[in-house]
């Protein structure tokens, strides 16, 4: 399962987990049949019982030996149940699961987050301005800092200390957003276009990075869409 998120990706693979924040922009896929399991948890729920949740997000790693069993046999037992016994117990078990969930994610504190929570702070501020203003061409670093009110400097060593760069958080925001107009059927809008409101003054390099991160060119993907 292919991810991404803060301009962070991967593949999520066997025995291992993401945590995404559903209120910010992610992308999420799968191009073969995926036996896992999704869980989605209320942002201020699991905020109010552990602030530094939003430092898990989009790093992918191995779930806990331990206590992802915990967890799951929390999990699988609850859909057991009916849906009165669930719905008379709710309380109960929300608190059950959500208990298992944030002890596993303190179980990683020993390990090596990729971030602090003043630098990820600032990352995900950068990460919104992004996706208000990716469609400009012209949209620059010192744009971005400008608008967070820090240096330039300080801003990308911020956005180094969570795994990428502004250049490539741009990219990915751009290119994202172009893969969802090529899928929407509803625009009649050309490839060209379509790269244009991105943010992609070139459609060669458009096509090219397009193609490197999706396995197809913006006219291929929109081809095989039409003919599905």
């Amino acid at each position: 399962m292919y991810f991404s998120q803060y301009g962070r990706e991967g593949v999520v693979s066997v025995g291992q987990y993401v945590m995404l924040r559903s209120s910010d922009f992610y992308n999420l896929s799968c191009d073969t049949y995926f036996n896992g399991i999704f869980l989605k948890v209320p942002t201020k729920v699991v905020d109010e019982v552990y602030k530094d949740a939003s430092r898990h997000c989009s790093n992918w790693r191995p779930a806990h030996p331990v206590l992802s069993k915990v967890f799951l046999s929390n999990l699988l037992a609850i859909s057991d149940l009916t849906a009165e016994e669930r719905n008379s117990y709710s309380w109960c078990l929300d608190r059950q699961l959500l208990g298992s969930l944030i002890a596993m994610l303190r179980a990683e504190e020993g390990g090596n987050l990729s971030s602090t929570s003043a630098t990820h702070g600032l990352f995900e501020r950068l990460t919104r301005i992004v996706e208000k203003r990716y469609s400009q061409e012209k949209f620059t670093p010192a744009i971005a800092a400008a608008e967070l009110k820090v240096s330039v400097g300080y801003m990308h060593r911020c956005v180094k200390a969570n795994g990428t760069s502004f250049s490539e958080l741009l990219r990915d925001v751009r290119l994202a957003r172009s893969f969802e107009m090529l899928q929407d059927h509803s625009l009649r809008l050309q490839v060209g276009e379509i790269a244009y409101r991105n943010g992609f003054s070139d459609h060669s390099a458009f096509s090219k990075i397009f193609r490197q991160r999706y396995g197809k060119t913006p006219t291929e993907l929109r081809d095989q869409l039409v003919t599905v």
